[in-house]
Protein backbone atom coordinates (compact mmCIF):
# COMPACT_ATOMS: atom_id res chain seq x y z
CA UNK A 1 0.00 0.00 0.00
CA UNK A 2 1.34 3.38 -0.97
CA UNK A 3 1.81 5.89 1.82
CA UNK A 4 -1.40 7.77 2.60
CA UNK A 5 -1.54 11.13 4.31
CA UNK A 6 -3.33 11.54 7.66
CA UNK A 7 -6.20 13.41 5.95
CA UNK A 8 -6.70 10.61 3.42
CA UNK A 9 -6.69 8.01 6.20
CA UNK A 10 -9.28 9.99 8.15
CA UNK A 11 -11.46 10.33 5.04
CA UNK A 12 -11.39 6.55 4.51
CA UNK A 13 -12.05 5.82 8.22
CA UNK A 14 -14.95 8.28 8.25
CA UNK A 15 -16.46 6.65 5.17
CA UNK A 16 -16.03 3.20 6.75
CA UNK A 17 -18.03 4.31 9.80
CA UNK A 18 -20.87 5.20 7.43
CA UNK A 19 -20.67 1.67 5.96
CA UNK A 20 -20.18 2.96 2.39
CA UNK A 21 -18.97 0.60 -0.33
CA UNK A 22 -15.42 0.72 -1.61
CA UNK A 23 -16.66 2.18 -4.93
CA UNK A 24 -18.51 4.99 -3.18
CA UNK A 25 -15.51 5.75 -0.95
CA UNK A 26 -13.23 5.78 -4.02
CA UNK A 27 -15.54 8.21 -5.85
CA UNK A 28 -15.70 10.48 -2.80
CA UNK A 29 -11.96 10.48 -1.86
CA UNK A 30 -10.22 9.75 -5.17
CA UNK A 31 -8.27 6.86 -3.58
CA UNK A 32 -8.04 3.48 -5.29
CA UNK A 33 -10.28 0.64 -4.11
CA UNK A 34 -7.20 -1.57 -3.39
CA UNK A 35 -5.79 1.00 -0.97
CA UNK A 36 -9.20 1.37 0.69
CA UNK A 37 -9.39 -2.43 1.05
CA UNK A 38 -6.00 -2.59 2.74
CA UNK A 39 -6.95 0.16 5.19
CA UNK A 40 -10.08 -1.80 5.98
CA UNK A 41 -8.01 -4.95 6.51
CA UNK A 42 -5.79 -3.12 8.99
CA UNK A 43 -8.85 -1.85 10.85
CA UNK A 44 -10.18 -5.39 11.05
CA UNK A 45 -6.89 -6.66 12.56
CA UNK A 46 -6.71 -4.01 15.27
CA UNK A 47 -8.55 -4.04 18.54
CA UNK A 48 -9.59 -0.45 17.89
CA UNK A 49 -12.52 0.46 15.69
CA UNK A 50 -12.61 3.23 13.05
CA UNK A 51 -14.04 5.67 15.60
CA UNK A 52 -11.11 5.09 18.01
CA UNK A 53 -8.56 5.34 15.23
CA UNK A 54 -9.97 8.73 14.23
CA UNK A 55 -9.07 10.01 17.70
CA UNK A 56 -5.32 9.30 17.21
CA UNK A 57 -2.82 12.01 16.35
CA UNK A 58 -1.45 12.34 12.85
CA UNK A 59 1.95 10.71 13.54
CA UNK A 60 0.47 7.90 15.60
CA UNK A 61 -2.16 7.23 12.96
CA UNK A 62 0.40 7.04 10.12
CA UNK A 63 2.76 4.83 12.17
CA UNK A 64 -0.03 2.48 13.08
CA UNK A 65 -0.89 1.78 9.47
CA UNK A 66 2.77 1.68 8.35
CA UNK A 67 3.99 -0.75 11.04
CA UNK A 68 1.15 -3.28 10.93
CA UNK A 69 0.24 -2.82 7.30
CA UNK A 70 0.33 -6.22 5.63
CA UNK A 71 2.13 -6.50 2.31
CA UNK A 72 3.38 -9.16 0.02
CA UNK A 73 6.40 -9.87 2.26
CA UNK A 74 6.15 -11.91 5.43
CA UNK A 75 6.79 -9.65 8.39
CA UNK A 76 9.59 -10.90 10.73
CA UNK A 77 9.14 -11.13 14.48
CA UNK A 78 11.21 -8.07 15.28
CA UNK A 79 11.12 -8.45 19.05
CA UNK A 80 12.43 -12.00 18.80
CA UNK A 81 15.15 -10.87 16.40
CA UNK A 82 16.14 -8.08 18.78
CA UNK A 83 16.51 -10.60 21.61
CA UNK A 84 18.47 -13.12 19.54
CA UNK A 85 20.84 -10.44 18.28
CA UNK A 86 22.16 -10.00 21.84
CA UNK A 87 23.63 -13.51 21.79
CA UNK A 88 27.38 -13.90 21.27
CA UNK A 89 28.53 -14.25 17.65
CA UNK A 90 24.98 -13.60 16.35
CA UNK A 91 24.62 -11.26 13.36
CA UNK A 92 21.74 -9.75 11.40
CA UNK A 93 22.92 -11.68 8.37
CA UNK A 94 22.39 -15.02 10.13
CA UNK A 95 18.97 -13.92 11.45
CA UNK A 96 17.94 -12.82 7.96
CA UNK A 97 18.88 -16.24 6.57
CA UNK A 98 16.77 -17.97 9.21
CA UNK A 99 13.88 -15.60 8.52
CA UNK A 100 14.10 -16.26 4.77
CA UNK A 101 14.18 -20.03 5.33
CA UNK A 102 11.10 -20.09 7.59
CA UNK A 103 8.92 -17.44 5.86
CA UNK A 104 5.73 -18.67 4.16
CA UNK A 105 5.44 -15.84 1.61
CA UNK A 106 7.83 -13.48 -0.08
CA UNK A 107 10.71 -12.22 2.05
CA UNK A 108 12.50 -8.91 2.46
CA UNK A 109 15.91 -8.56 0.88
CA UNK A 110 18.78 -8.23 3.34
CA UNK A 111 19.13 -4.41 2.95
CA UNK A 112 15.33 -3.97 3.41
CA UNK A 113 15.44 -6.34 6.37
CA UNK A 114 18.13 -4.20 8.04
CA UNK A 115 16.32 -0.92 7.31
CA UNK A 116 13.02 -2.18 8.73
CA UNK A 117 14.76 -3.56 11.82
CA UNK A 118 16.39 -0.18 12.50
CA UNK A 119 13.02 1.52 11.99
CA UNK A 120 11.41 -0.92 14.44
CA UNK A 121 14.12 -0.11 17.00
CA UNK A 122 13.49 3.62 16.59
CA UNK A 123 9.73 3.22 16.91
CA UNK A 124 10.22 1.26 20.13
CA UNK A 125 12.85 3.56 21.64
CA UNK A 126 15.67 1.02 21.42
CA UNK A 127 18.17 3.16 19.49
CA UNK A 128 20.64 4.93 21.76
CA UNK A 129 22.06 8.30 20.77
CA UNK A 130 25.86 8.38 20.55
CA UNK A 131 27.77 10.93 22.59
CA UNK A 132 30.76 13.11 21.75
CA UNK A 133 34.14 12.40 23.35
CA UNK A 134 36.04 15.40 24.61
CA UNK A 135 39.77 14.57 24.59
CA UNK A 136 41.86 16.39 27.19
CA UNK A 137 45.41 17.42 26.33
CA UNK A 138 48.01 15.17 27.97
CA UNK A 139 45.42 12.89 29.57
CA UNK A 140 45.95 9.57 27.79
CA UNK A 141 47.95 7.50 25.34
CA UNK A 142 46.31 4.60 23.50
CA UNK A 143 48.31 1.57 22.26
CA UNK A 144 47.56 -1.42 20.05
CA UNK A 145 49.02 -3.77 17.44
CA UNK A 146 47.85 -3.59 13.83
CA UNK A 147 45.88 -6.53 12.52
CA UNK A 148 47.93 -6.82 9.32
CA UNK A 149 51.61 -7.82 9.33
CA UNK A 150 54.23 -6.02 7.28
CA UNK A 151 56.12 -8.31 4.89
CA UNK A 152 59.77 -7.63 4.05
CA UNK A 153 62.90 -9.36 2.77
CA UNK A 154 66.43 -9.40 4.16
CA UNK A 155 69.53 -9.07 1.91
CA UNK A 156 69.65 -12.87 1.46
CA UNK A 157 66.10 -12.93 0.12
CA UNK A 158 64.53 -14.50 3.20
CA UNK A 159 60.87 -13.53 3.56
CA UNK A 160 59.99 -12.17 7.00
CA UNK A 161 56.85 -10.83 8.64
CA UNK A 162 56.74 -8.32 11.47
CA UNK A 163 53.95 -6.95 13.62
CA UNK A 164 53.28 -3.20 13.81
CA UNK A 165 52.93 -1.56 17.22
CA UNK A 166 50.90 1.68 17.26
CA UNK A 167 50.62 4.42 19.87
CA UNK A 168 48.75 7.72 19.64
CA UNK A 169 47.88 10.75 21.73
CA UNK A 170 44.13 11.31 21.16
CA UNK A 171 44.18 15.09 21.65
CA UNK A 172 46.74 15.91 18.94
CA UNK A 173 46.44 12.56 17.08
CA UNK A 174 50.26 12.33 17.03
CA UNK A 175 51.16 8.72 16.20
CA UNK A 176 54.13 6.40 16.65
CA UNK A 177 54.75 3.08 14.88
CA UNK A 178 57.38 0.35 15.30
CA UNK A 179 57.84 -3.19 13.98
CA UNK A 180 58.43 -6.23 16.20
CA UNK A 181 58.89 -9.95 15.54
CA UNK A 182 55.92 -10.87 17.75
CA UNK A 183 53.31 -9.56 20.16
CA UNK A 184 54.86 -10.94 23.34
CA UNK A 185 54.87 -8.91 26.52
CA UNK A 186 58.44 -7.67 25.98
CA UNK A 187 57.38 -6.29 22.57
CA UNK A 188 54.48 -4.40 24.17
CA UNK A 189 56.78 -2.97 26.86
CA UNK A 190 59.51 -1.95 24.41
CA UNK A 191 56.93 -0.41 22.09
CA UNK A 192 55.41 1.68 24.89
CA UNK A 193 58.86 2.83 26.06
CA UNK A 194 59.90 3.81 22.52
CA UNK A 195 56.61 5.65 21.98
CA UNK A 196 57.15 7.69 25.16
CA UNK A 197 60.71 8.47 24.07
CA UNK A 198 59.40 9.55 20.65
CA UNK A 199 56.78 11.84 22.21
CA UNK A 200 59.33 13.14 24.72
CA UNK A 201 56.87 13.03 27.62
CA UNK A 202 54.35 10.76 29.36
CA UNK A 203 50.54 11.14 29.80
CA UNK A 204 48.41 10.50 32.87
CA UNK A 205 46.70 7.33 31.62
CA UNK A 206 47.84 4.40 29.45
CA UNK A 207 44.87 2.89 27.58
CA UNK A 208 45.36 -0.76 26.54
CA UNK A 209 43.20 -3.54 25.18
CA UNK A 210 42.65 -6.94 26.83
CA UNK A 211 45.57 -8.87 25.32
CA UNK A 212 46.87 -11.57 27.66
CA UNK A 213 50.30 -9.95 27.65
CA UNK A 214 48.75 -6.81 29.19
CA UNK A 215 45.78 -7.97 31.27
CA UNK A 216 45.78 -11.00 33.54
CA UNK A 217 42.01 -11.23 34.05
CA UNK A 218 39.26 -9.12 32.47
CA UNK A 219 35.79 -8.05 33.52
CA UNK A 220 33.40 -5.18 32.88
CA UNK A 221 34.25 -3.36 36.10
CA UNK A 222 38.00 -3.49 36.77
CA UNK A 223 40.61 -5.83 35.28
CA UNK A 224 43.83 -7.16 36.79
CA UNK A 225 46.77 -5.66 34.90
CA UNK A 226 49.92 -7.76 34.38
CA UNK A 227 52.75 -7.00 36.83
CA UNK A 228 55.18 -5.96 34.07
CA UNK A 229 52.75 -3.32 32.77
CA UNK A 230 52.06 -2.06 36.29
CA UNK A 231 55.81 -1.74 36.86
CA UNK A 232 56.22 0.18 33.62
CA UNK A 233 53.35 2.56 34.42
CA UNK A 234 54.65 3.11 37.95
CA UNK A 235 58.08 4.04 36.56
CA UNK A 236 56.57 6.70 34.25
CA UNK A 237 53.84 7.86 36.62
CA UNK A 238 50.95 6.60 34.48
CA UNK A 239 47.71 4.85 35.42
CA UNK A 240 46.99 1.68 33.38
CA UNK A 241 43.41 1.46 32.12
CA UNK A 242 42.00 -1.33 29.97
CA UNK A 243 38.96 -1.14 27.72
CA UNK A 244 35.86 -3.14 28.45
CA UNK A 245 35.89 -6.55 26.74
CA UNK A 246 34.75 -6.39 23.11
CA UNK A 247 34.57 -2.58 23.23
CA UNK A 248 37.34 -1.28 20.96
CA UNK A 249 35.56 2.06 20.54
CA UNK A 250 36.90 2.99 23.99
CA UNK A 251 40.29 3.35 22.28
CA UNK A 252 38.93 4.66 19.01
CA UNK A 253 41.87 6.96 18.22
CA UNK A 254 44.43 4.15 18.11
CA UNK A 255 41.97 2.05 16.09
CA UNK A 256 41.91 4.89 13.56
CA UNK A 257 45.72 5.04 13.74
CA UNK A 258 45.84 1.32 12.91
CA UNK A 259 43.86 1.98 9.72
CA UNK A 260 46.17 4.91 8.90
CA UNK A 261 49.24 2.70 9.40
CA UNK A 262 47.86 -0.05 7.17
CA UNK A 263 47.12 2.46 4.39
CA UNK A 264 49.94 4.99 4.72
CA UNK A 265 52.79 2.81 5.99
CA UNK A 266 52.29 -0.82 4.95
CA UNK A 267 50.66 0.00 1.61
CA UNK A 268 53.05 2.89 0.90
CA UNK A 269 56.26 0.95 1.64
CA UNK A 270 55.17 -2.08 -0.40
CA UNK A 271 53.40 -0.27 -3.25
CA UNK A 272 55.97 -0.33 -6.05
CA UNK A 273 58.23 -3.24 -5.07
CA UNK A 274 59.05 -5.68 -2.30
CA UNK A 275 60.22 -4.05 0.90
CA UNK A 276 63.91 -4.83 1.58
CA UNK A 277 65.68 -4.13 4.89
CA UNK A 278 69.05 -5.16 6.33
CA UNK A 279 67.45 -6.14 9.63
CA UNK A 280 64.61 -5.16 11.95
CA UNK A 281 66.42 -1.98 12.99
CA UNK A 282 66.76 -0.89 9.37
CA UNK A 283 63.06 -1.67 8.80
CA UNK A 284 62.12 0.53 11.76
CA UNK A 285 64.23 3.38 10.38
CA UNK A 286 62.20 3.25 7.17
CA UNK A 287 58.93 3.08 9.15
CA UNK A 288 59.90 6.00 11.38
CA UNK A 289 60.67 8.15 8.34
CA UNK A 290 57.14 7.49 7.07
CA UNK A 291 55.66 8.18 10.54
CA UNK A 292 57.36 11.60 10.60
CA UNK A 293 55.85 12.39 7.21
CA UNK A 294 52.37 11.46 8.47
CA UNK A 295 52.74 13.60 11.60
CA UNK A 296 53.83 16.56 9.47
CA UNK A 297 50.92 16.28 7.00
CA UNK A 298 48.13 18.90 7.32
CA UNK A 299 44.83 17.65 8.72
CA UNK A 300 42.30 16.75 6.04
CA UNK A 301 38.89 18.38 6.01
CA UNK A 302 39.83 21.25 8.33
CA UNK A 303 39.93 24.93 7.54
CA UNK A 304 43.29 25.38 9.31
CA UNK A 305 46.46 23.91 7.83
CA UNK A 306 47.67 22.64 11.21
CA UNK A 307 49.41 19.27 11.58
CA UNK A 308 49.59 16.62 14.28
CA UNK A 309 53.06 17.75 15.31
CA UNK A 310 52.17 21.45 15.39
CA UNK A 311 49.11 20.75 17.56
CA UNK A 312 51.22 18.55 19.85
CA UNK A 313 54.03 21.06 20.24
CA UNK A 314 51.78 24.09 20.69
CA UNK A 315 48.99 22.71 22.90
CA UNK A 316 49.53 19.19 24.27
CA UNK A 317 53.20 18.82 25.15
CA UNK A 318 53.03 21.32 28.00
CA UNK A 319 50.35 19.17 29.68
CA UNK A 320 52.49 15.99 29.66
CA UNK A 321 54.91 14.79 32.33
CA UNK A 322 58.70 14.88 32.01
CA UNK A 323 60.34 11.52 31.31
CA UNK A 324 62.88 9.94 33.68
CA UNK A 325 66.54 10.36 32.72
CA UNK A 326 66.96 6.62 31.99
CA UNK A 327 64.35 4.76 29.88
CA UNK A 328 62.58 1.77 31.40
CA UNK A 329 64.01 -1.58 30.28
CA UNK A 330 62.20 -4.89 30.58
CA UNK A 331 63.99 -8.23 30.69
CA UNK A 332 63.11 -11.77 29.74
CA UNK A 333 64.60 -14.25 32.23
CA UNK A 334 65.75 -17.73 31.19
CA UNK A 335 67.45 -20.64 33.00
CA UNK A 336 69.95 -22.20 30.57
CA UNK A 337 72.70 -24.82 30.66
CA UNK A 338 76.23 -23.82 29.62
CA UNK A 339 77.51 -25.94 26.71
CA UNK A 340 81.00 -27.48 26.39
CA UNK A 341 82.20 -24.34 24.61
CA UNK A 342 81.40 -22.39 27.84
CA UNK A 343 78.55 -20.53 26.05
CA UNK A 344 74.76 -20.40 26.37
CA UNK A 345 72.65 -20.61 23.25
CA UNK A 346 69.44 -18.53 23.12
CA UNK A 347 67.08 -20.12 20.61
CA UNK A 348 64.75 -17.11 20.52
CA UNK A 349 67.71 -14.86 19.61
CA UNK A 350 68.36 -16.54 16.22
CA UNK A 351 70.63 -19.11 17.92
CA UNK A 352 73.29 -16.64 19.08
CA UNK A 353 75.72 -17.94 21.73
CA UNK A 354 77.10 -15.87 24.59
CA UNK A 355 80.15 -16.83 26.65
CA UNK A 356 80.47 -17.57 30.37
CA UNK A 357 83.55 -18.37 32.49
CA UNK A 358 84.90 -21.85 31.68
CA UNK A 359 84.13 -23.21 35.17
CA UNK A 360 80.39 -22.99 34.43
CA UNK A 361 80.45 -25.67 31.68
CA UNK A 362 77.50 -28.06 32.26
CA UNK A 363 75.95 -25.85 34.96
CA UNK A 364 72.72 -23.84 35.01
CA UNK A 365 72.95 -20.05 34.73
CA UNK A 366 70.29 -17.34 34.85
CA UNK A 367 70.16 -15.25 31.67
CA UNK A 368 68.36 -11.92 31.39
CA UNK A 369 67.68 -10.86 27.78
CA UNK A 370 67.21 -7.11 27.78
CA UNK A 371 66.51 -4.65 24.99
CA UNK A 372 70.18 -4.16 24.06
CA UNK A 373 72.09 -6.45 26.43
CA UNK A 374 72.30 -10.09 27.48
CA UNK A 375 73.21 -10.44 31.16
CA UNK A 376 74.34 -13.75 32.66
CA UNK A 377 74.15 -14.52 36.39
CA UNK A 378 75.12 -17.37 38.67
CA UNK A 379 71.93 -19.37 39.20
CA UNK A 380 72.63 -19.83 42.93
CA UNK A 381 74.01 -16.47 44.05
CA UNK A 382 72.66 -14.28 41.20
CA UNK A 383 76.13 -12.75 40.95
CA UNK A 384 76.86 -11.24 37.54
CA UNK A 385 79.30 -13.34 35.51
CA UNK A 386 79.01 -11.60 32.14
CA UNK A 387 77.30 -8.85 30.18
CA UNK A 388 77.12 -8.99 26.37
CA UNK A 389 75.80 -6.65 23.74
CA UNK A 390 72.64 -8.25 22.36
CA UNK A 391 72.76 -9.35 18.71
CA UNK A 392 69.78 -10.59 16.65
CA UNK A 393 71.25 -10.52 13.14
CA UNK A 394 70.67 -13.56 10.94
CA UNK A 395 74.08 -13.12 9.31
CA UNK A 396 77.62 -12.89 10.64
CA UNK A 397 79.22 -14.37 13.73
CA UNK A 398 76.79 -15.94 16.20
CA UNK A 399 79.25 -16.80 18.98
CA UNK A 400 80.22 -13.89 21.21
CA UNK A 401 83.08 -14.41 23.67
CA UNK A 402 84.12 -11.74 26.17
CA UNK A 403 87.84 -11.12 26.70
CA UNK A 404 87.61 -12.04 30.37
CA UNK A 405 85.99 -15.40 29.51
CA UNK A 406 88.83 -16.64 27.27
CA UNK A 407 90.62 -19.77 28.46
CA UNK A 408 94.41 -19.95 28.37
CA UNK A 409 94.33 -21.88 25.07
CA UNK A 410 91.84 -19.44 23.50
CA UNK A 411 93.80 -16.47 24.79
CA UNK A 412 97.06 -17.97 23.45
CA UNK A 413 95.86 -18.06 19.85
CA UNK A 414 94.12 -14.69 20.11
CA UNK A 415 97.23 -12.70 21.08
CA UNK A 416 97.82 -9.41 19.30
CA UNK A 417 100.87 -8.68 17.15
CA UNK A 418 102.47 -6.69 19.96
CA UNK A 419 101.94 -9.53 22.43
CA UNK A 420 103.62 -12.07 20.10
CA UNK A 421 106.57 -9.73 19.54
CA UNK A 422 106.91 -9.29 23.30
CA UNK A 423 107.01 -13.08 23.77
CA UNK A 424 109.83 -13.52 21.24
CA UNK A 425 111.77 -10.61 22.79
CA UNK A 426 111.28 -12.24 26.18
CA UNK A 427 112.91 -15.42 24.79
CA UNK A 428 116.00 -13.41 23.67
CA UNK A 429 115.20 -12.53 20.05
CA UNK A 430 116.14 -8.90 19.22
CA UNK A 431 113.18 -6.57 19.01
CA UNK A 432 113.71 -5.59 15.38
CA UNK A 433 114.09 -9.21 14.28
CA UNK A 434 111.10 -10.36 16.31
CA UNK A 435 108.95 -7.54 14.94
CA UNK A 436 109.91 -8.29 11.33
CA UNK A 437 109.29 -12.01 11.82
CA UNK A 438 105.83 -11.65 13.45
CA UNK A 439 104.64 -9.00 10.98
CA UNK A 440 105.70 -11.16 8.05
CA UNK A 441 103.67 -14.03 9.54
CA UNK A 442 100.58 -11.83 9.86
CA UNK A 443 100.59 -10.75 6.24
CA UNK A 444 97.75 -12.43 4.34
CA UNK A 445 96.75 -14.58 7.31
CA UNK A 446 94.08 -14.35 9.97
CA UNK A 447 94.67 -14.13 13.69
CA UNK A 448 94.23 -17.86 14.31
CA UNK A 449 96.62 -19.36 11.63
CA UNK A 450 99.36 -16.79 12.27
CA UNK A 451 99.04 -17.35 16.01
CA UNK A 452 99.33 -21.08 15.45
CA UNK A 453 102.64 -20.65 13.56
CA UNK A 454 104.00 -18.28 16.22
CA UNK A 455 103.15 -20.82 18.90
CA UNK A 456 104.85 -23.61 16.95
CA UNK A 457 108.04 -21.54 16.46
CA UNK A 458 108.06 -20.70 20.18
CA UNK A 459 108.04 -24.42 20.95
CA UNK A 460 111.44 -24.72 19.21
CA UNK A 461 113.04 -22.98 22.21
CA UNK A 462 112.57 -26.26 24.10
CA UNK A 463 114.76 -28.15 21.59
CA UNK A 464 117.30 -25.68 20.23
CA UNK A 465 119.52 -22.98 21.73
CA UNK A 466 118.75 -19.30 21.28
CA UNK A 467 121.62 -18.75 18.81
CA UNK A 468 120.39 -21.40 16.37
CA UNK A 469 116.77 -20.08 16.48
CA UNK A 470 117.91 -16.49 15.99
CA UNK A 471 120.01 -17.49 12.99
CA UNK A 472 117.14 -19.60 11.54
CA UNK A 473 114.59 -16.77 11.84
CA UNK A 474 116.99 -14.29 10.18
CA UNK A 475 117.74 -16.75 7.35
CA UNK A 476 114.03 -17.52 6.84
CA UNK A 477 113.20 -13.82 6.55
CA UNK A 478 116.07 -13.33 4.11
CA UNK A 479 114.88 -16.27 1.97
CA UNK A 480 111.30 -14.99 2.07
CA UNK A 481 110.04 -18.31 3.43
CA UNK A 482 108.63 -17.79 6.91
CA UNK A 483 106.93 -21.01 7.97
CA UNK A 484 107.39 -23.53 10.74
CA UNK A 485 108.83 -26.45 8.73
CA UNK A 486 111.49 -24.30 7.07
CA UNK A 487 112.45 -22.56 10.33
CA UNK A 488 112.67 -25.95 12.08
CA UNK A 489 114.95 -27.37 9.35
CA UNK A 490 117.19 -24.30 9.57
CA UNK A 491 117.36 -24.66 13.35
CA UNK A 492 118.54 -28.26 12.98
CA UNK A 493 121.24 -27.28 10.48
CA UNK A 494 122.48 -24.24 12.44
CA UNK A 495 122.53 -26.27 15.66
CA UNK A 496 124.54 -29.07 13.95
CA UNK A 497 126.95 -26.53 12.44
CA UNK A 498 127.42 -24.71 15.77
CA UNK A 499 128.11 -27.91 17.71
CA UNK A 500 130.52 -29.38 15.10
CA UNK A 501 132.20 -26.07 14.19
CA UNK A 502 131.41 -26.63 10.52
CA UNK A 503 130.34 -24.04 7.98
CA UNK A 504 126.68 -24.35 6.93
CA UNK A 505 125.76 -24.57 3.23
CA UNK A 506 122.41 -22.76 2.70
CA UNK A 507 122.13 -23.72 -0.95
CA UNK A 508 118.90 -25.73 -0.50
CA UNK A 509 115.58 -24.55 -1.88
CA UNK A 510 113.04 -23.29 0.67
CA UNK A 511 109.94 -25.49 0.72
CA UNK A 512 107.65 -22.76 -0.55
CA UNK A 513 109.81 -21.97 -3.61
CA UNK A 514 109.06 -24.47 -6.42
CA UNK A 515 111.91 -26.11 -8.32
CA UNK A 516 112.00 -25.08 -11.95
CA UNK A 517 111.90 -28.17 -14.26
CA UNK A 518 110.55 -28.60 -17.75
CA UNK A 519 108.72 -31.83 -16.91
CA UNK A 520 106.77 -30.44 -13.92
CA UNK A 521 103.03 -30.47 -14.61
CA UNK A 522 101.48 -27.02 -15.18
CA UNK A 523 104.91 -25.42 -15.55
CA UNK A 524 103.82 -23.48 -18.62
CA UNK A 525 106.61 -20.95 -18.45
Amino acid sequence: MRALSPNQLRSILGALTQELSYREIAQRTGISKSSIGRVAAVVAQTTLGPEALLQLGDNELVNTFRVISPGRQSEPEWEKIHTQLKRKHMTLKKLHERYAASATGEVYSYPSFCRRFVQWQRDNGLVTVGGNINHVAGERMEVDFAGDSIEWFDPKGNRRESRLFLATLPYSCLIFCEAFDNEKQVSWVNGIVDALEYFGASPQVLVVDNAKALVKTTNWQEAEIQAAIRSLCRYYGMEPWNCKPETPKQKNRVEAAVHDAERWIIAELTLDEDLVALNLQDLNRQILKRVDEINDQPFRGRTSRSTRRVLFESEEKKSLKTLPAIPYEAGDWKLLTVDKGHCVRIASEQGHRYSTPAEYVGKKVAVRVGRNTVEIYDAQTLQSIGMHERCTDLTGNRTHVLEEHLTEKERHYRRTTEEWIALFVEKGIPTALASEFVISLKQGKGKFPSGRICSAVLSLFKRFPLAAIRQAIAAGIEDGSVNYQYIKRLCEQFHFANTTNKELDLGMNPPDQPVEHKNIRNNYK
